[in-house]
């Protein structure tokens, strides 16, 4: 008998209820990339490592999975001024740097949701 993980025990939840091959795909790799460890001693392309490595079309969902992760392991939304507050804020507010200084060198724009930025005011 063959002993699996739950990451593959959870993707068998998901086929057995009819979610798409897409769904599965995202939500997998935001589960994997959700744990990450921001430290303000990142240099930017550290960050510029991260945006990639997590996508950016997934930052939003990203931090929304990371801040209900919190919530839910302390049973406390994070507040305002709290260190876990001022991580996430400090991070988002990197990501945006980071994105705005590469879109003036490509001429692109890159924007985070507001659903993310109320979710760290």
């Amino acid at each position: 008998m063959r002993t699996i993980g739950r990451r593959d025990f959870l993707v068998y939840l998901w086929v057995e209820r009819k979610f798409s091959n897409d769904e599965i795909k995202k939500v997998s790799h935001l589960v994997k990339e959700h744990m990450f460890f921001y430290e303000s001693n990142w240099s930017d392309a550290a960050v510029r490592r991260f945006i990639i490595r997590a996508g950016m079309e997934n930052i939003d969902d990203l931090f929304a999975l990371r801040i209900a992760d919190i919530h839910g392991m302390n049973n406390v939304a994070p507040v305002p001024g709290s260190p876990v507050y001022l991580n996430l804020a400090e991070f988002k507010n990197r990501i945006e740097k980071v994105t705005e200084e590469k879109a003036g060198t490509t001429g692109a724009t890159i924007e985070i949701s507001e659903l993310t930025t109320a979710a760290l005011q």
